[in-house]
């Protein structure tokens, strides 16, 4: 193994990442030319993160943070794992296909050792100005507390837990490499499901991690059951500081001896899992027997679709679990069910105790999932087309095709989360049946006018850019088109708000729900407009 080779290699591997990001054929400038950006954000966070740290809990007793700030030091060294892991995981998931990695490497004269050094490097430089601001952070409050020491120790373990997770991911992307190659031919649909759910737990879990709350809860969990799971590798750097604190200088010696050889142990599994699977196993095309090509409209054209709208519909239904990128829409529902059951608790709904609002809260925050997921699944129809936009627009389709089309992949997805919230009102929330008609009738309503709002926003604001991970939206697209929802759905609720501030809410629900459905009614009517305007306007310049 050659360092030199291996920084050199990790710089370039930096900058090809960051240069991909530009548009395609244009000539890189600025951060695009030399990416020193995250060198400078890590050189000026860490003291900056020191001195607002300290000067924030100037007025706060040490006593009051002390227990808190050494519960999370010792949970320190997971927590920088885990982060250079999930950054690179999800490069690895989300960056488009048209950006995945060439074979060009093989033909260097560079050893798997090397290589493995300089992409872990290359990882924990992207990740750098997080580690500096929680390292930052953290020596602000051991200036606040008194725990230089502890600081010391615990940064040093912290900067061997980015290095064990970053070990850990080459091999976690050699085996998938071979994986991917393997299942790519034999089981196509298997190897999608798994990315798929792979994905979503990648997604949940960073989301969750960032959470304040939450994360307060692991920090207090970790740091109390951790003492007896020795046996577990992963947390020797952590039992590490725990013999520290307790002035046990044999122990904390021993595993910190144990946390570099695990690092180096994951090091050379990586290079050996590198050197195995190099080069991708090549795959075999088979080909079945000539059949006649026949259309089908199935359940989606029972629902009165054209056979062209129903061919469109499904190609953006699989697309959620087809395409890398669009697997972050399908963790968004889900990422608000363990919210709410996090912070509810898992038996809410069965807790006899629980009052009739604490119910109804946790079922309308599971709701904001679904209406999330129909948002921006419209947002992205017409981005999420491409570099293949022009295909669409010369198939015999209409725009008012095209629209109903991107409606209903929005809302479909949907709606059986919708049906099984219903469901849970009815059993455990057990409103009148006027109130539940209402909450289908309202609810439905403001489903379609997310759908059609967000489309007409995404149909005005695409990005069709695809290197090296697509956005579909405009970033001024996303911002106008959050705003432009927002004030739509509280427009809808409105009178059914007013009816239950002024407390005539059940004398008043069927005025109110007639009131919110026609609003919903007239919104999405312009927005329908709007839509079919903004297609109109797409499809006139790629015909050009």
């Amino acid at each position: 193994m050659n360092p030199r080779i291996a920084v050199r290699l990790a710089s370039i591997l930096a900058l090809s990442s960051v240069r991909a990001q530009r548009a395609r054929g244009s000539t890189p400038t600025g951060f695009a030319k030399s990416p020193k950006l995250n060198m400078y954000l890590s050189l000026g966070g860490f003291p900056l993160a020191v001195i607002l740290t300290y000067g924030i809990v100037g007025d706060i007793g040490s006593l009051q943070i002390g227990l808190l700030y050494s519960q999370f030091m010792i949970f320190l060294p997971s927590l920088m794992a885990v982060l250079s892991m999930m950054y690179s995981l999800m490069f690895e998931f989300s960056q488009s296909s048209s950006a995945a990695s060439t074979d060009l490497i093989n033909w260097l004269p560079i050893g798997a050792e090397d290589f493995v050094l300089a992409s872990s490097l290359a990882s924990l430089y992207f990740i750098s100005p997080i580690v500096s601001i929680i390292l930052g952070v953290s020596l602000g409050l051991a200036a606040h507390t008194g725990f230089f020491t502890l600081w010391v120790f615990s940064a040093v373990l912290g900067l061997v837990g980015c290095f064990i997770g970053a070990f850990i991911l080459e091999v976690a992307r050699a085996l998938l490499n071979r994986a991917a190659s393997a299942l790519s031919g034999r089981a196509g649909r298997s190897a999608l499901i798994a990315r798929t759910l792979t994905s979503i737990v990648l997604i949940v879990v960073i989301t969750l991690l960032f959470n304040t709350g939450i994360l307060l809860r692991i920090v207090g969990w970790f740091a109390g059951s951790i003492a007896g799971a020795w046996f577990v590798p992963i947390i020797w750097p952590s039992l590490a500081i725990i013999n520290s604190l307790y002035g046990n200088v044999a122990g904390a010696v021993l595993y910190t001896v144990l946390s570099l050889a695990l690092t180096l142990t994951f090091f050379f599994a990586a290079v050996t899992a590198r050197v195995r699977y190099w080069v991708p196993t090549p795959f075999s095309v088979k080909l079945g027997p000539m059949r006649a090509y026949a259309p089908r409209r199935g359940l989606i054209g029972m629902l009165g679709f054209t056979t062209a709208e129903t061919a469109m519909i499904r190609k953006d239904l699989r697309s959620l679990v087809r395409r890398r990128e669009m697997v972050s829409m399908i963790a968004i529902p889900v990422m608000m069910v363990l919210m709410a059951v996090i912070q509810s608790g898992p038996n809410v709904l069965w807790d006899p105790a629980a009052s009739t609002g604490a119910k109804t809260s946790f079922i309308i925050q599971i709701g904001f999932g679904m209406l999330f997921l129909t948002f921006y699944l419209a947002l992205s129809g017409i981005g999420q087309e491409g570099g293949m936009m022009d295909a669409l627009v010369a198939a015999p389709l209409g725009s008012r095709q095209i629209v109903r089309a991107k409606i209903a992949a929005a809302v479909l997805p949907s709606i059986p989360g919708g049906l099984v919230l219903l469901s849970l009102v009815a059993v455990f929330v057990q409103p009148g049946w006027e109130v539940l008609l209402t909450a289908t009738a309202v609810g439905f309503s403001v489903l379609l006018e997310v759908a059609i709002v967000g489309l007409a926003v995404g149909a005005r604001y695409p990005d069709f850019s695809e290197i090296p991970r697509a956005r579909f939206i405009s970033r001024e697209g996303a911002l106008i088109g959050m705003l432009v929802e927002g004030v739509c759905s509280i427009a809808t609720l409105l009178p059914i708000i007013l009816m239950a501030y002024i407390g005539v809410i059940r004398s008043g629900l069927p005025v109110a729900a007639v009131l919110s459905i026609a609003i919903a009614t007239v919104i999405c009517y312009m927005g329908y407009r709007a839509c079919l305007s903004a297609v109109r306007q797409l499809t006139m310049e790629a015909a050009v």
